[in-house]
């Protein structure tokens, strides 16, 4: 069974005006997601601002309701809980924040923070010693050292912070880890040690996650699965070695071709697919295929209709009506 199956995700938002508060728009934030997440693996999902990356997270955990779809959980479909059994549920999954500075309460020490879930779920005990003994082991297990765990929050750096985050999520010993953007607020020396103190707890407790970022090298390290979100929808989903050896859709060609090439020679060489235009408002957006206004290959039918994710290989799928993307060169 999967850890994590979202069918047919659906955030809207409404947009409400006058003194009537009346409806008068809905905002798309999310519209049609599917995604699927095996135990232990690294589901990474890219895209760029305000393309709905962030509010599907938030969505999966039930930190905002969901429009409509099924968000299924260790089998159990999250979408429909309340009360009781949703905060039982989430138990099973928790959340790295992106913004390390924003997401400790600065009246808390480093104790009280990481400890707070298990009180929040009952599981503290009342044996406050062995609550101690457990916070240490959590800030020994993300590379801090237990002495400072009657610290406050600004008496850390960018990068010890989020290994307070990290400890806090991992406190339930959850199943599921959403992480949302968790490097991209810190310096590039800290990245790789954050990435790396993730990628060792998932060998180690056998953690699935869902793996949020712009910087697309990141991702690349770190998934199995990578799923491209424009405009609050899923345009390609594939194993992450397929994705960058042959992006299927116009826009994941565009975002490969930004990445660097540290080869002078080659980055001189390649040749780059620059989009023209800004996203899209999400308040209207185009019709047929909302990425048609951007792409250099869009013919009559991108204008007049929506094409769906079709499968383009073994576990490929792109949402494109070109049968084959016209590819760029190798290296690109």
């Amino acid at each position: 069974m999967s850890l994590l199956e979202v069918e047919d995700l659906q955030v809207h938002f409404p947009v409400r005006r006058g003194l009537l508060q009346r409806t008068v728009a809905t905002v798309k934030a999310v519209d049609g997601v599917r995604l699927k997440l095996e135990p232990g693996q690294t589901l990474g999902l890219v895209g760029e601002s305000g393309c709905g990356k962030s509010t599907t997270a938030r969505a999966i955990l039930r930190l905002v309701d969901p429009t409509g779809g099924k968000v299924l959980v260790d089998g159990q479909d999250v979408a429909a809980l309340n009360g009781a059994e949703l905060r039982a549920a989430r138990q099973k999954m928790q959340m790295i924040f992106q913004d390390p500075y924003a997401s400790l309460n600065p009246r808390m020490t480093v104790l009280d923070i990481i400890a707070e879930p298990l009180r929040t779920h009952g599981r503290a005990g009342k044996d406050k010693k062995a609550l101690v003994r457990k916070v240490g082991a959590l800030m020994e297990r993300t590379g801090l050292s237990p002495s400072y765990m009657r610290r406050y929050p600004h008496e850390f750096s960018g990068g010890q912070r989020q290994r307070v985050g990290i400890a806090r999520a991992l406190a339930l010993e959850p199943k599921l880890i959403i992480a949302d953007e968790p490097v991209s607020a810190l310096d590039m020396s800290i990245r790789a040690q954050i990435i790396n103190l993730l990628v060792d707890l998932q060998k180690e407790q056998g953690i699935g996650y869902v793996f949020i970022a712009h910087d697309l090298a990141v991702v690349r390290h770190i998934s199995d699965e990578i799923a491209v979100m424009y405009l609050g929808r899923v345009v390609e989903r594939a194993p992450a070695v397929a994705l960058f050896a042959s992006p299927q859709h116009p826009y994941t060609q565009a975002l490969l071709s930004a990445i660097p090439v540290p080869d002078p020679k080659r980055e001189r060489k390649r040749r780059r697919l620059v989009l023209t235009g800004d996203v899209p408002s999400p308040l209207a957006p185009p019709s047929g295929c909302t990425f048609h206004p951007r792409c250099p290959h869009a013919f009559d039918r991108c204008r007049q209709e929506a094409p769906e994710l079709t499968v383009r290989g073994d576990g490929h799928e792109a949402s494109c009506h070109l049968e084959e993307a016209p590819s760029l060169e190798a290296d690109a």
